[in-house]
């Protein structure tokens, strides 16, 4: 989940499917932690960045819990690559849910970095959502 528009239906529509499983949502949110370079020693993420996300996470969260209030969702913040978050993730997931903004050249083609390498190393199924 990062505020974007296909995060936003991917979430959608993981809670639809929850809805007819019965299973859990976790809402995932990654993003690369860029260490200034004043404090190249520290390899943990700034404080603020990380409850700025944890927020930015909520958010995102908060509409569509209110549309589906018989699905759970947790919600994780993890400092670190978005698409290593969510390949450590898939190991305990029935189905990943990915939106792809297929920032690419050929934006209409190509799938975004995040959702290819979620492709190619998830250890369940894959759905992607343009």
């Amino acid at each position: 989940i990062d505020g974007s528009r296909p995060s936003a239906e991917a979430l959608e529509l993981a809670c639809r499917r929850a809805e007819e499983t019965g299973e859990t949502v976790l809402a995932l949110h990654g993003w690369h932690v860029r260490v200034p370079s004043t404090d190249v020693w520290s390899s943990e993420p700034p404080a603020v960045e990380t409850s700025e996300r944890e927020l930015l996470l909520a958010e995102c969260v908060a509409g569509v819990s209110t549309d589906h209030p018989d699905v759970t969702i947790e919600r994780r913040a993890v400092p670190g690559s978005p698409a290593r978050a969510l390949v450590d993730a898939s190991a305990e997931a029935s189905l990943v849910v990915v939106g792809s903004r297929g920032l690419g050249f050929f934006s209409g083609l190509l799938l975004g970095s995040v959702s290819q390498a979620v492709l190619h190393r998830a250890a369940c199924p894959v759905l992607v959502v343009r």
